[in-house]
């Protein structure tokens, strides 16, 4: 990239950090893995899914929408319940 510095001008910690990339391995969730691993990536799979079978992202309060792995998501409104 144009505005990155070369490798050798990098910061310690920057050198550092991108030696320990490789060794993190794959992110949960991640393109390829098939499901979804924290709460967004499950709510954007559910709101899909009812967007998909419905045609509009407009939710009822209390819509519960089940995902492929069996998982329950509330896409309505609900009051930490």
């Amino acid at each position: 990239m144009a505005g990155e510095p070369a490798p050798a001008r990098r910061p310690t910690w920057a050198r550092e950090l991108a030696a320990e990339q490789p060794a993190l391995g794959p992110v949960p969730g991640a393109a390829g893995s098939g499901t979804p691993a924290g709460a967004f990536e499950r709510g954007t799979t559910a709101l899909a899914r009812y967007r998909a079978r419905t045609g509009t992202v407009t939710v009822p309060r209390q819509r519960v929408e089940r995902l492929a792995d069996g998982t329950e998501v509330r896409l309505g409104v609900s009051a930490y319940s």
